[in-house]
């Protein structure tokens, strides 16, 4: 099981990375700014309306990536959390007056279903608003002027060549630890060792090794010893499962961070080309919610300044 859970830390480890730096992703986004929104003489480019939905659609395009990161870091928080609960109750059970296996400080208590179920909600309110203002955009093309969707199409596309290379890298840095062989990023194909399944998936737990151990335990020897087993291998077992989570995390947040990284600065750029440029206020109201586009007169919120916002 030290191994299983070494191998596991090891793949963790590899996963940070960074696309581009920051200096690289604000160069871009002002040539981009200035190429579809703005000329170099302060003109715009496109109305005023496609600025606004524009200008939504990055925000809540950082807020997506924004309301991923944090969510999940706090669902595993409280899924942790909740399962030393239930250790603290299952290997007390035999024993009340025995230690409890887990402290479980009293702030978490009272803090972790409260924030886990804003995150979960969050994240799916948030979740809808982008899916609206994708719709919008791109579907019902709400857009005024052609310029404005080959500046959406353009940044989009800027925005998964950020996605595809952080997946490439995670998959080439993994690929040394699943013993993959090749890995062809013009057709996305990975090649497996034949061996792979033999070396690498023995588990060290077998679900029906476990019930036909645990089944005569209880029944030929002692509930106690019976009792012990089943705390091992629920350790162990959470242990593995909990490693898996952390992976999928980490490999989430190595995705979402330069996706979050390239939103912010084209955010940034456009919001300051706006005040530059002294562009109407309407082009930083919010215009979409979780019902889809937002009647103008019913139009009130604004747009974060960029300088608030926080990965």
């Amino acid at each position: 099981m030290k191994q299983y859970q070494s191998f596991f830390g090891l793949i963790v480890l590899f996963l940070s990375f960074q696309i581009c730096t920051i200096s690289e992703l604000e160069q871009q986004a002002q040539n981009w700014v200035y190429t579809y929104i703005f000329t170099k003489d302060s003109n715009p480019r496109i109305s005023d309306f496609d600025i606004q939905c524009i200008a939504n659609l990055i925000y809540f395009s950082w807020l997506r990536s924004a309301i991923t990161l944090k969510a999940q870091e706090q669902a595993l928080n409280t899924v942790n959390i909740i399962w030393k609960g239930w250790q603290n109750i299952a290997q007390t059970r035999l024993d009340p007056s025995g230690d409890l296996p887990y402290v479980i400080l009293p702030e978490h208590e009272n803090e972790t279903i409260t924030l886990f179920w804003k995150a979960v909600n969050l994240h799916k309110s948030i979740g809808m608003i982008y899916s609206y203002a994708v719709k919008m955009i791109l579907d019902k093309q709400i857009l005024q002027t052609p310029l404005a969707l080959d500046a959406v199409a353009d940044m989009r596309n800027r925005s998964r060549s950020e996605v595809v290379a952080s997946l490439t890298d995670i998959r080439k840095q993994l690929g040394e630890f699943f013993h993959i062989k090749s890995i062809s990023t013009d057709d996305n194909s990975i090649t497996l060792d034949p061996d792979f399944e033999q070396k690498e998936c023995k588990k060290n737990i077998n679900i029906l090794d476990y019930i036909y151990a645990y089944i005569p335990q209880l029944a030929l020897n002692s509930f106690v010893e019976a009792h012990e087993l089943n705390n091992i291998v629920s350790e162990e077992g959470w242990n593995t499962l909990s490693t898996i989570q952390e992976i999928g995390n980490k490999t989430w947040k190595a995705i979402e961070d330069p996706r979050c990284e390239f939103y912010h600065a084209y955010y940034s750029m456009l919001i300051a080309a706006l005040k530059k440029h002294n562009r109407p206020s309407s082009c930083m109201l919010v215009i979409f919610d979780e019902k889809g586009f937002i009647d103008k007169n019913k139009q009130h919120e604004y747009l974060p300044d960029p300088e608030n916002l926080i990965c």
